[in-house]
């Protein structure tokens, strides 16, 4: 039997991310001893010589910290991996059966193992309060994170443009279209959200006014009941639902271009849809982690009430479980 790991909580203040590196360094190194065996070498340095060159070109926010982090790691990876927007995930938002306010029920996949175990649970403050990630050391995004008496949020990966010559061309035009913009990356913006916007208010409509470099599927829960929407963001506009919220990796929207490239996504959605219509007052944490929506790409899974700020998180690896659950207080 596997033995379970703790996920550390780190508690960073108003410092940056890349201040995680030389502590947690151990944790990094697995990950870019995985991503150099699974990409190589060469396509690392390749892509971080890419990510570099478009991040100083489209003069992004939080840009000392990436070159901080490249610099702590000395070796090809730290920039490529900031920029990836490989991953596959599933949200749903549910009422929390002791409150009655949302609850946002997620989880990130990425076929690239050694995320789950290495996972960190990271409190930083910004502008607008105190709020954690969930993340790994190296990066300085967020694509879940939960602010305690302002919102939760995550981020799905959209559809690649359409480029009409099979799921290899969509993702060549999807990288090029992002190679030659100098928009936000969707997880940054993610984060400038949990450092600046004070509730659920702002940061729906930063969310969904901010133009961004590629495609994003974003779950964004508040601490109110109907507070919960699914925005669906293409670079310059926005589609909003809201109601009983869940989401993917296709467009909710039909009339919006390009088609999902992760695993199971309708049957995933399907899924997920059928426990919000099931549950009870007597469902506990991950009751709803099955497969489809627990498969051997997912990472990571959280429940979080942004109301109260308790969040339940565990990591994965293709093998199953690799954490413990980690109950929080953000």
């Amino acid at each position: 039997m596997a033995v379970l790991s703790s996920i550390p909580v780190v508690d960073l203040g108003t410092d940056g991310f890349d201040r995680l590196v030389p502590a947690f360094r151990d944790r990094l190194d697995a990950i870019l001893y995985v991503a150099r065996r699974q990409y190589g070498s060469p396509v690392l340095w390749l892509g971080d010589r890419l990510s570099r060159g478009w991040a100083a070109r489209a003069d992004l926010p939080y840009l000392d910290e990436y070159a901080a982090v490249a610099a702590a790691v000395g070796r090809p990876g730290a920039w490529l991996l900031n920029f990836s927007y490989e991953w596959g995930c599933t949200a749903a938002v549910v009422a929390d059966p002791a409150s009655g306010a949302p609850r946002l029920l997620r989880t990130m996949d990425w076929q690239m193992p050694s995320l789950g175990r290495n996972l960190m649970a990271v409190r930083r403050r910004g502008a607008a309060g105190s709020w954690v990630n969930i993340s790994w050391p190296g990066f300085v995004g967020a694509v879940q994170a939960v602010a305690r008496g302002r919102f939760a949020v995550a981020l799905n990966q959209a559809p690649d443009p359409d480029s009409g010559c099979g799921r290899l061309g969509d993702w060549l035009a999807g990288k090029l279209a992002f190679l030659r913009g100098r928009l936000m990356p969707p997880a940054l913006l993610l984060r400038a959200v949990c450092d600046d916007c004070r509730d659920f208010a702002e940061a729906r409509a930063r969310l969904t006014e901010t133009p961004i470099c590629a495609g994003a599927l974003f779950t964004l829960v508040g601490t109110a009941p109907g507070e919960s929407v699914v925005i669906e963001r293409t670079c310059h506009g926005a589609v909003v639902h809201g109601g009983t919220v869940a989401v993917s990796n296709h467009w909710l929207t039909s009339s919006l271009p390009g088609r999902s490239r992760s695993l199971w996504t309708v049957e995933r959605l399907a899924a997920i849809r059928a426990h919000q219509r099931a549950r009870s007052a007597r469902t506990q944490p991950f009751d709803w982690l099955l497969p489809p929506v627990l498969n051997e790409t997912t990472r990571v899974a959280l429940e979080a009430v942004p109301a109260t700020g308790t969040l339940w998180v565990r990591g994965y690896e293709p093998e199953g479980q690799a954490t413990l659950t980690a109950t929080l207080d953000a």
